[in-house]
């Protein structure tokens, strides 16, 4: 054997190993790039379930599929055509998209073939919950109770040796949220020239809150150590301080004006006139004569039926809370995990994509 077929021979293994790697380097590249697609439209789906659940929840249905079709709508134009809309589910089927219901806090979160939840139940009376889902794994639909779109399809992997119902029905994606009215933490800034509501210039002790009667006035003279104090409000969070001061005419009006008040313990080894907000509620509230320049001030609150913010309002801590002393931190804790009719705001608490 000569020197010359020994290395023809050489090469042509050098060739076939070469196809061999190019072969599994593009395999590898479908699965790749098919993959990425499906993980990023789980992530579009999921922060649209997310978000359509949080708005449902404050504003209903028809509200959930709007903001839903905006948030997948590719070029962001409703007019186009290519919207993703749910179905309404006026009939609160527990496999329809939007569904309004009860969460059950501590049951398993396994779902039924019919969609049934055994962490929801589906149309309660007294319902604090809404479900977003949103499906793309090119199965059933059901007209009016469950949409389903299209699967990610396959781009590079249908040269890849994969069965040809996998090839043709592609990766398919689902996200499901729900949303419930939980205990609000933090409340922002009203701008009532935008007609935004927030925080309202009024402070309280728990019990002078609680002894508050729904849609009835109450008459209080506020002052800088009182059960009843004013403050110049701002963005507030449970666990921050405020400093009892007069607020101007605009902040404290003559008119009635809906606002979040704070309620409120005053600690042990801290200024008189300082509280710490330990909730929220909901009223009206409106000043009695001119304020003048120091206290005490008159002011007529209302305590709202309804404590769900309509907006400004969240479940998460948004500001910074000063350390306590050990029997202030006790009695802050005792405050705080007691009160249990103050304002709910909209969250989270659960959200399954795959």
């Amino acid at each position: 054997m000569g020197k010359g077929s020994l290395r023809h021979r050489r090469r042509g293994a050098v060739l076939v190993l070469l196809v061999l790697a190019l072969f599994v380097i593009l395999a590898m590249g479908a699965l790749v790039v098919d993959s990425g697609l499906a993980r990023w439209q789980r992530a579009r789906i999921a922060g649209a379930a997310d978000a359509a659940a949080l708005e449902g929840l404050r504003n209903g249905r028809e509200a959930a599929r709007q903001f839903a079709g905006l948030a997948l709508d590719t070029d962001w134009d409703v007019e186009s055509g290519d919207e993703w809309t749910l179905e309404l589910n006026a009939g609160n089927a527990p496999r329809g998209d939007l569904v309004a219901g009860r969460y059950l806090p501590g049951e398993s979160h396994a779902v039924g073939e019919d969609g049934r939840r055994e962490d929801f139940e589906p149309g309660a009376a007294n319902a604090d919950a809404f479900i977003v889902r949103i499906r793309a794994t090119g199965g059933e639909q059901q007209p009016g109770v469950a949409s389903n779109r299209e699967a990610v399809p396959f781009v590079f992997g249908q040269t890849v040796n994969r069965p040809r119902e996998a090839r043709e029905t592609g990766i398919g994606v689902q996200a499901t949220a729900i949303a419930r009215w939980n205990r609000a933490l933090s409340v922002g800034r009203a701008y009532p020239e935008l007609g935004l509501v927030g925080a309202a210039p009024i402070a309280m002790d728990r019990a002078t809150w609680e002894g508050l009667i729904p849609g009835t006035e109450a008459e209080f003279q506020a002052t800088e150590t009182g059960s009843v104090r004013l403050f110049v409000p701002r963005a507030i969070s449970a666990g921050e301080a405020f400093l009892a001061q007069l607020p101007t005419e605009f902040e404290l009006p003559a008119a009635p004006r809906e606002g979040y008040a704070v309620i409120f313990a005053a600690l042990p080894g801290e200024p008189e006139a300082t509280g710490r907000a330990v909730g929220f509620g909901r009223v009206q509230f409106r000043r009695v004569g001119g304020l003048g320049n120091q206290f005490p001030a008159r002011v007529v609150v209302t305590r709202l039926a309804s404590q769900r913010a309509p907006a400004n309002a969240t479940v998460a801590l948004t500001g910074e809370m000063a350390p306590l002393s050990e029997p202030g931190a006790r009695l802050f804790l005792r405050e705080f995990d007691t009160l249990r009719t103050g304002l709910l705001a909209p969250g989270l608490v659960r959200a399954e994509s795959r």
